[in-house]
């Protein structure tokens, strides 16, 4: 986990992040298996409870990041549809509230 963990903190991009947290949530499941058949079940438990709080705390951080990245990508997306419609002015008053409205 201390792995898992260590490489989400040390991603540079979103995509390795998203790599980690696939690990961090490899070793969860392997975690809650094992703290069912372990004869010295409140060890495995209680590190699984911290280890659930950390995946739900980068749960949300990758969510928020993808919102991010998908209200810029749509962000840039209509920014090039407005710069290309502004080409070859000059236009007539209504084309450019077109592009503004864009």
């Amino acid at each position: 986990m201390k792995i898992a963990k260590q490489k989400y903190e040390q991603a540079n991009n979103f995509e390795e992040k998203q790599q980690a947290f696939a690990s961090v949530q490899t070793v969860l499941d392997a975690l809650t298996e094992i703290s069912t058949i372990t004869l010295a079940r409140n060890n495995p438990r209680i590190k699984l409870a911290a280890y659930r709080r950390y995946f739900t705390k980068v749960s949300r951080s990758v969510a928020v990041s993808l919102r991010t990245n998908n209200v810029i990508a749509s962000a840039r997306l209509f920014a090039m549809q407005a710069a290309q419609m502004s080409q070859k002015a000059p236009h007539s008053e209504q084309k450019w509230q077109q592009i503004v409205k864009m």
